[in-house]
């Protein structure tokens, strides 16, 4: 089955791994030029942080870096997206 996900910020993304790992032929679309919702580096300001620590943002199955800071700043979360992107082998947003 063909799905478009619209967004490829954290939700969308888990959408997207989750859809494409039983199998289904996934698209996610995004504004953006790149993963990440509010955490893509043409969406956020300098000195952006986390509101909440790592540890409510991370996936279950995707840990967060353990030596990160409790609130990690945008550049840190959009790496953190990107590898989660990369580690499960789904496509970006298009």
């Amino acid at each position: 089955m063909q799905i478009a996900v619209i967004g490829a910020g954290i939700a969308g993304l888990a959408a997207t791994k989750v859809l494409t790992s039983v199998g289904h032929d996934v698209t996610t679309f995004d504004t953006e030029p790149d993963v990440g919702g509010v955490w893509c580096p043409t969406r956020h300001y300098p000195g952006l942080t986390t509101q909440n620590t790592r540890l409510t943002y991370e996936f279950s199955d995707h840990p967060a870096p353990g030596d990160w800071p409790d609130y990690p700043g945008a550049a840190q979360w959009h790496s953190y997206l990107r590898s989660y992107v990369e580690r499960f082998e789904f496509g970006g947003s298009q």
